[in-house]
C-alpha cells in the first residue's frame, strides 16, 4: 500500500515555484510559518506513516515465554523467571582451567571452545528446561560423574578455576557480554535456591551449551606462570619457585603485574580498554578471591 504525504500550506505559491519544490517537500518536514495555526501543523504530521524500521524507533523485545516443560521438571514460573533474570547479574568474566585429558575426551575442552559432553553428537542447543532429567544431570555434573551433561563449569575467579582443575594446561575466559544467544549461565547458588542443586557451591557457575566465538579466549598456563600469577595469588604458591614476595607485598608492583596478566586474557580481536581495566582490578585482588591463599 502506498502512502501520500499531505502538506497543508495556507500560502499559495506561484505555479513555477511549486513545481520545483514538490520533490523537496516529499522528503523534508513542512516548515511552520509565523502565522500558521498550531493545529494545522499537527494535521500535517499526523498523516505520515509510522515506520518502526526507519532506524530511529527500536521494536520492543518480545517478552520471554515460559517453556512448556516447567511442570515436568518441577519448576514454577516464578522460579523460572528468577533464573532467567539472574542472567543480568552475572560477573562479566568467568574462568575455566583444563588440560588435554579433562573430562576424558579431548573434544570437550579445546583452545577454540568448550563443548559439553551432551553436545558432542551435534545436538542443537535450545534451553536447559527442555531436558526432563534436568535435576539428575545437574546433580551428577556437580558430583563429578561422567554423564552426558549439557553444562560446563566456570568460576568468577581464576584462582578457583585452577583449584578445581586436576592438571591445567590452559585457562579459558569468557566475556558474558559477547556470548551467543543460546548460551545461558546459572550460578549454582541460584540453582540451589530453586531446588535444582543439592548444595550451594557459591564459587561455581554452570554454562548451558557449547561456547566459542568472540566471547571465548584461551591462555597457555606457562604464560600465566611466567607473568607472575603466583606472586599475585598468594604465599601458598611460594614453594614452586614462582612466588615473588616483593610483588605480593608492594601495591604498585601488584597493579603493574596484574595489568601484564590482564593483557594475556584480552583477545587480539578485541581492543576495548575496559577489559584490561576490569581484569587488572580482579587480578590485583586475587588473595581475596574465593578461599584465601595468602
Amino acid at each position: 500500500m502506498s502512502h501520500k504525504r499531505i502538506c497543508v500550506d495556507p500560502y499559495q505559491e506561484a505555479p513555477e515555484k511549486k513545481k520545483k519544490k514538490e520533490h523537496h517537500t516529499s522528503t523534508t518536514k513542512t516548515a511552520k510559518s509565523p502565522s500558521q495555526p498550531e493545529h494545522e501543523e499537527s494535521k500535517t504530521l499526523s498523516v505520515l506513516p509510522s515506520n518502526p524500521t526507519d532506524g530511529h524507533t527500536k521494536p520492543k523485545p518480545k517478552p520471554l515465554r515460559p517453556p512448556t516443560t516447567l511442570l515436568d521438571i518441577g519448576i514454577s514460573i516464578e522460579d523460572w523467571k528468577m533464573l532467567e533474570e539472574s542472567q543480568k547479574n552475572l560477573p562479566r568474566f568467568l574462568f575455566r582451567a583444563f588440560g588435554s585429558k579433562s573430562g576424558g575426551d579431548p573434544r570437550l575442552n579445546t583452545r577454540s571452545g568448550i563443548i559439553p559432553r551432551g553436545f558432542l553428537d551435534s545436538k542443537t542447543p535450545t534451553n536447559m528446561y527442555e531436558n526432563r532429567h534436568l535435576w539428575y544431570i545437574i546433580d551428577r555434573h556437580l558430583g563429578g560423574v561422567d554423564i552426558n551433561t549439557d553444562f560446563s563449569s566456570w568460576a568468577s575467579c581464576i584462582t578457583m578455576a585452577l583449584k578445581y582443575a586436576n592438571i591445567a594446561s590452559y585457562v579459558a575466559i569468557i566475556d558474558v557480554t559477547l556470548l551467543a544467544p543460546h548460551v545461558k549461565i546459572y550460578h549454582v547458588l541460584d540453582l540451589y535456591r530453586v531446588k535444582l542443586a543439592k548444595d550451594e557451591y557459591p564459587q561455581e557457575y554452570l554454562a548451558y551449551g557449547p561456547i566459542s566465538g568472540p566471547a571465548f579466549h584461551c591462555v597457555n598456563m606457562e604464560d600465566i606462570k611466567n607473568t607472575a600469577y603466583y606472586s599475585l595469588a598468594g604465599r601458598s604458591y611460594g614453594t614452586d619457585g614462582y612466588f615473588d614476595g616483593d610483588i605480593y607485598e608492594d601495591p604498585g608492583k601488584r597493579v603493574a603485574t596484574a595489568k601484564k596478566l590482564a593483557s594475556l586474557f584480552r583477545p587480539n580481536h578485541d581492543k576495548r580498554p575496559d577489559i584490561i581495566i576490569a581484569l587488572t582490578a580482579a587480578f590485583s585482588s586475587l588473595p581475596y578471591c574465593g578461599f584465601r591463599t595468602g
